[in-house]
Parts: C-alpha cells; structure tokens; sequence
C-alpha cells in the first residue's frame, strides 16, 4: 500500500468489493468500500467518495443494513455537493433513486415502494422524451415496479413493466438488467401457465 497512490488503492478496493458483492459476500465488500470511501476523503477525491458509495448501497441494502445504507446515500449527497457540474452526477442521481426505493420498500412496505417506484419511472420518462433517450440505469426502477405490482397481485402492470424494462435494458445492453427482467418475465408467465 505504501507504494500505491490513495486513489488507485481506493480505485481497486471498489473494484474488488463489486466482486465480492457479485459473490453473495456483502459484509467485506463493505469493509473494502468503507476503507475506499476513507482513503478518497483523505485524498480530497469526491468523486471516489461517491463511487465508492453507490458500491456499498447494493451490499448495505441486501445484507438488510437500511440504516448503513441511508448513511451512504447522505455521504453521497454531502460529496455530490461539492463536484459541481461534472456530467455523470445526473445519470447517478437517477440510479441512487432506484436505491432510495429499494430502502423504502425495507422500511415502510409494498404500497410505499408502489409509490416510489411509480413517480421515479414517471419523473425519467420526461427527461427521456426531452432527450430522446432514457438514462442507461432506466431499467432498474421499471424492473422493481413489476416485481412489486406482481407481489400486489397487479399481474397485467407487473407483467408489461419488466418487458420494457427488458427492452430498454437490451437497448443499452446492460446484462444484468437483461437478465433480471427476462427471470422476472418468465416466472410471471410460468405462474399464470
């Protein structure tokens, strides 16, 4: 380490702790965020402060730890303040939103993660339709609306959203997302037969 300049140290950490996250091995994927989130504060390194943390938000939020993981989020907001208009922050906004969903779907329910999840997909189809495209991170909250609707029984709504959430996904060629909505489709359809 004495040889590695901090933001590269802290680079790799995050590198490696998105390997351990992928390998179900939350709690040292967190340490090594943590200790990234630590070196990037100590270099004055923002950016790697937030990266670091929108590492740790998946690990925190499925390992069931809503508490650790609003922690990041303001940690976030607190660097994302100071950056300025750099043009990766408002793609990242979008997708911190997909984690703020996922909190409030741990904290306060079905009904009010339904609502979240509504007004995220909603606020990106404006900007989307400005724009001509949607951010590359769209699929995710389209993807968690189905998934929530077919565990409010909505089977038509949690049906149609993880297919746009699919193609959406394909058309940014974001694999993980490909994959999570084709499983979600293809349990729906075997369900219902």
């Amino acid at each position: 380490p004495a040889d590695v300049p901090p933001t590269i140290q802290a680079t790799g950490q995050v590198a490696l702790a998105g390997i351990l996250f992928q390998q179900f091995e939350f709690e040292r994927a967190l340490q090594l965020c943590d200790e990234s989130i630590q070196l990037s504060q100590d270099a004055g390194d923002m950016p790697g402060v937030v990266h670091a943390c929108e590492c740790a938000l998946p690990a925190a939020i499925n390992s069931g730890q809503m508490e650790r993981a609003t922690a990041y989020l303001e940690l976030v907001d607190a660097a994302l303040a100071t950056v300025g208009d750099l043009p990766w922050v408002d793609r990242l906004l979008s997708h911190l939103e997909t984690h703020r969903g996922a909190i409030v779907l741990h904290q306060q329910g079905l009904a009010a993660a339904h609502r979240r999840y509504s007004d995220l997909v909603a606020a990106q189809r404006a900007p989307a339709h400005e724009a001509g495209s949607a951010t590359p991170y769209a699929c995710w909250p389209l993807h968690r609306l189905g998934v929530i609707e077919v565990m409010l029984g909505l089977h038509a709504a949690g049906l149609a959203h993880p297919q746009a959430a699919f193609g959406h996904a394909w058309s940014v060629m974001c694999g993980t997302g490909v994959a999570a909505s084709i499983m979600s489709v293809a349990g729906l359809l075997a369900k219902q037969g």
